[in-house]
Parts: structure tokens; C-alpha cells; sequence
């Protein structure tokens, strides 16, 4: 071997050596590191535990109109957790989060306060005069009170009064959706009116004249989440009653199906899937129906109809039908009372939007009569 090959070798292994110690000492600190950052997030997460989102509660509130008290029952066990002195009520809200409720109350003289009440220790926080139906506005921010001269805006969080709207629509046939701009329902001469409460116009007013030239009056509405569509019992005669959806605010009229008596209630579920309705009769004058629709608002057909009366549910009482259907936040449920539309009484019980049928009933050891009633979030 030359010397000047040796030298090459001589020079070649010191600088392997080198880069050797160097990977392992880099080894040796990443190992440190790592371990040092592992034990310093698992020391953090022990100190400061991720608890798990739990699901809030629901509350089912209940006015009843024998007792003349608010029930308010755990709704998915149908225990009663509470109840105090409510009044004859006609209408109630509550608030998306559960924490106020909103109802009109009637005295004997019929004089009307209006009244919102925290709903954790139910006691009265806020007051005024005049009664009527209610309904949301603006995710909630304004309750909008309907007159058949004007219709009165309140701040949701203080009760005090801020507008008056000289356009009239008939109390109990006003329906809104809190994330859209219009409201609907019925104005003078019996039009049916789709109105801009934002910029304070009327986008459509027409009066509703079935296929065969009647004049259908508007009873109860409801209307799509999206606003894109609005849902109605109509009156013709006192022999023809319709069920009736139409396009929103055009107020075109799309689907039509016939029913019997015009006292029923009406709702969209919160996705806008499905549209419950019913036809209870004319219970006080002795003609029942006890019929209940399930509407599909996709397939544009009716899903489902129920004779209520077969149902076991009810224990063999002869005079339950239908009176309010309220749903649950995630639409997963409807609540729908039995009791209430002049004298009849019944429990309220459950309809599960998954398998379109009724599955339970929460009840009282007495006869009562719950209506109106609301569901939502437990305070």
C-alpha cells in the first residue's frame, strides 16, 4: 500500500468517527426531548381533564286548564319535577335555550297580561299588559304579538315594547321562522299575506280560492325553516276543511288534501322534512275525528295517518284529541297533547320522528287537560 493511499485511509476514518458520535448524541437528545414533551402533556392533560360534552335535559312545560297550573315534567322520562300557579293560557314560547318561557294569561274578566318567567326557578321576571299569540322573530330576539288592526314588537329580553306595525293579521294564524324576514298570515278581508316586517311591506296578499272557485279562510299556519314554503288548515264551509302548502312569499298554492273540522294544530319539524297535522273533530259538539297526518315535505306525499283512537296508549279514554304539537331542539321527537279543544282530556304523548309512531305517553294520576304545551332544553 503507498503511502499516499494510507494517508487517504488515515484521513477517512476520523471523519466517519465523527458523523457516528454525532448521530448518536443527536439519538440521545431526541429521545430526551421526546420523552420530556410526553410527560409534560400527559402532566398537563391529568391537571386539566377534557371533560366530555353531555347532552342537556329536556323539559316538557304544560299549562293545564283544570287545575289551572304549569306542570313542568322531565320529557324523557315523563317525570313531574314542578308546578305552579299558572291561570287560563292560551298561548306559550320558549326560548331556544331553554332558560324563559312566554305565555299570555287570561284573569277571570278575561283581562290579558303577557309574562315571561325563568324557567329555572319559574319565578315571574317580566310583565305587560294585553294578551295574544306570540311568536319568535330574529333567532329569538323579538316576540312579535299579532292584533287584527297592527301587530306589536317586543324585546325578548326586557318585554318593553319597541314598534307597532299598522298591518293587522288575526291572532292564533301567525307563523314565523326566526332566521328569515317575513312572517304569514291572515290580514284583512280574509287574505292570506306573507309580510316583511324588516322593511315594513307586504310581499304578497291574496285571497285563497280553491280549484272549484271556494274561498278557503285561513285557521292555522306553519311555516318551513327556510322560509321557502308555508303550510295550512283552511276553511271553505262548514263541510270542507283542507290542508293546504304553497310556496313562500309568492303564497302559489301546491298541495291540497281534504279534511273534516278546522280546530286542529300544525307543525314543521326542525329539519322541514316532515309536516304533522291533525283533524281532532268537533270534540264539545260531539263529532269526533282523532285523525293525525304525517306530511313528507321531500317525497311530497303524506307519510303516514293515524287514527289516534286506536291507540293503546290511551288506556281506552273515549274524548282524547289532539290539541298542540310542539318538537324537541334535534327534531328527533313531537309532543303532541290529547287534552284541551273544549273538554276533551288526555295525556300528551310522544311521536318518534324515526319511525313515525307513537312510543310513550307522559301522563297524570287525575284527568287534566294539557294545553297549550312547549318543549325545549332543560335550564
Amino acid at each position: 500500500m503507498t503511502a499516499s493511499v494510507f494517508g487517504d485511509v488515515l484521513n477517512r476514518k476520523p471523519r466517519m468517527f465523527f458523523k457516528r458520535g454525532a448521530m448518536r448524541r443527536f439519538r440521545r437528545m431526541t429521545v430526551i426531548c421526546l420523552g420530556l414533551g410526553i410527560g409534560l402533556g400527559y402532566a398537563l392533560s391529568c391537571s386539566s381533564p377534557t371533560k366530555p360534552t353531555e347532552p342537556k335535559g329536556l323539559r316538557l312545560y304544560a299549562s293545564e286548564a283544570v287545575t289551572k297550573n304549569l306542570y313542568v315534567f322531565d320529557a324523557k322520562s315523563g317525570e313531574l319535577l314542578d308546578s305552579i300557579p299558572n291561570g287560563q293560557t292560551i298561548n306559550m314560547l320558549l326560548s331556544a335555550d331553554g332558560q324563559y318561557l312566554y305565555s299570555d294569561h287570561y284573569d277571570d274578566d278575561w283581562n290579558a297580561t303577557t309574562r315571561k318567567t325563568a324557567t329555572k326557578s319559574l319565578a315571574l321576571v317580566g310583565e305587560v299588559s294585553g294578551g295574544g299569540q306570540l311568536v319568535f322573530l330574529d333567532q329569538g330576539s323579538l316576540i312579535l304579538r299579532p292584533h287584527s288592526d297592527n301587530v306589536e314588537y317586543f324585546d325578548a329580553a326586557t318585554l318593553a315594547l319597541v314598534g307597532i306595525d299598522s298591518v293587522g293579521m288575526r291572532m292564533g294564524t301567525v307563523a314565523s321562522a326566526d332566521t328569515v324576514g317575513f312572517v304569514i298570515g291572515v290580514g284583512e278581508n280574509e287574505r292570506l299575506i306573507a309580510y316583511d316586517f324588516r322593511n315594513k311591506q307586504i310581499l304578497a296578499a291574496d285571497s285563497i280560492i280553491l280549484p272549484d272557485n271556494a274561498f278557503a279562510r285561513g285557521m292555522q299556519f306553519a311555516l318551513h325553516p327556510t322560509g321557502e314554503r308555508g303550510f295550512g288548515i283552511f276553511r271553505d264551509s262548514f263541510q270542507r276543511v283542507w290542508f293546504i302548502g304553497f310556496k313562500t312569499p309568492s303564497l302559489e298554492l301546491e298541495i291540497f288534501h281534504q279534511l273534516v273540522f278546522p280546530f286542529g294544530d300544525i307543525a314543521v319539524s326542525p329539519d322541514g322534512r316532515y309536516v304533522l297535522f291533525d283533524d281532532p273533530g268537533d270534540v264539545p259538539h260531539g263529532y269526533p275525528v282523532k285523525m293525525f297526518f304525517v306530511f313528507d315535505n321531500v317525497e311530497q306525499k303524506m307519510a303516514r295517518i293515524i287514527d289516534t283512537d286506536t291507540l293503546s296508549l290511551f288506556g281506552g279514554l273515549p274524548w282524547p284529541s289532539v290539541s298542540t304539537i310542539d318538537f324537541s331542539p334535534d327534531g328527533t321527537e313531537a309532543y303532541v297533547s290529547t287534552g284541551g279543544n273544549g273538554w276533551a282530556t288526555g295525556p300528551v304523548i310522544v311521536f318518534d320522528m324515526g319511525k313515525l309512531e307513537f312510543v310513550r305517553k307522559i301522563d297524570m294520576p287525575f284527568e287534566w287537560m294539557p294545553d297549550p304545551i312547549v318543549v325545549g332544553h332543560e335550564p
